[in-house]
């Protein structure tokens, strides 16, 4: 059997391709491995149906590689067998998937069809795991400065810790879901989930089910925190301690979601950041 292997070079602090070789001890019967650094492609999908159709398609990377991928395939549907490898730096979608950090391959096709979309600044993406505001768009922000700076590994919970000490200040937040309003004050996060996971292994909604026969999605909003108490709230969410805290924590669930800050704040789609946005728009 033949393999293409589609990995992103930048993925997991540009360790992409090293990671990517880690595939091979899982090809059964590899006649022949071909690697395409995707980052170079211009169309993603059209060069994936480009290949033969004896030749099988192992998409290697993180989160955001698959934002990248969904958010290009958009409405299309892909007709042949596609692979997910994951090896980028957090892996939500595959804890999400095999409740765990199992290394195996994921056949992607009956989880990116009919996908989530998000609108921002008057764009329309499509999301695999979360679209993030608050704290989260953040730290990723923050992440993103770093990155230029260094190939370190990036310390996610120490960014937040930082932000939430000195520079990171709390929102109020305008949010309609299914038609329904709700205001909060001294908002942390106002975020939204197709899956369970999110910042590498934080289950923060762990209600959510991405393939319920609604397909409606959780939105969890983190509210009236000050500095000490949002770091408290928080960093329950890596215990799901976080679920004890009914005055802080808030789920709702629809199909229409719309949050607006009344200040501009970065947001995160499944890692990948978009600066300076009011609000953003779900539609599921």
């Amino acid at each position: 059997m033949k393999y293409t292997i589609l990995y992103n070079s930048l993925s997991d602090n540009k360790n992409g391709l090293d990671n990517a070789k880690a595939v091979e001890s899982l090809l059964e019967n590899a006649k022949g491995i071909t690697y395409a650094d995707w980052v170079q492609l211009d169309d993603k999908i059209s060069y994936i149906n480009s290949l033969p159709e004896d030749e099988t398609v192992v998409i290697c990377g993180g989160d955001g590689s698959l934002n990248h991928f969904v958010t290009e395939l958009d409405d299309k549907k892909m007709e042949r067998d596609i692979y997910y490898f994951p090896c980028g730096s957090g892996n939500d979608f595959a804890r999400d998937v095999f409740d765990g950090e199992k290394k195996a391959l994921i056949h992607l096709n009956e989880y990116i069809n009919d996908l989530p979309k998000v609108t921002v600044k008057g764009k329309e993406y499509r999301y695999i795991n979360d679209v993030g505001f608050g704290i989260d768009g953040y730290v990723c922000e923050e992440a993103d400065k770093l990155r230029k700076t260094t190939n370190k590994p990036i310390n996610y919970p120490l960014i937040a810790i930082k932000g939430f000490l000195f520079r990171f200040r709390t929102k109020t937040a305008k949010v309609v879901v299914d038609g329904k309003e709700y205001t909060f004050e001294r908002v942390v996060l106002a975020s939204t989930f197709n899956g369970r996971f999110y910042g590498g292994g934080m289950q923060i909604a762990p209600m959510q089910d991405r393939k319920n026969k609604e397909h409606t999605q959780t939105f969890v909003c983190l509210h009236n925190c000050r500095k000490v108490k949002g770091i408290i709230v928080f960093a329950g969410v890596f215990s799901l301690k976080h679920l004890k805290y009914k005055k802080n924590v808030t789920f709702l669930t629809g199909k229409e979601i719309e949050v607006t800050f009344d200040t501009p704040s970065a947001i995160q789609l499944d890692g990948e950041v978009v600066k300076d946005v009011l609000s953003y728009k779900i539609k599921a």
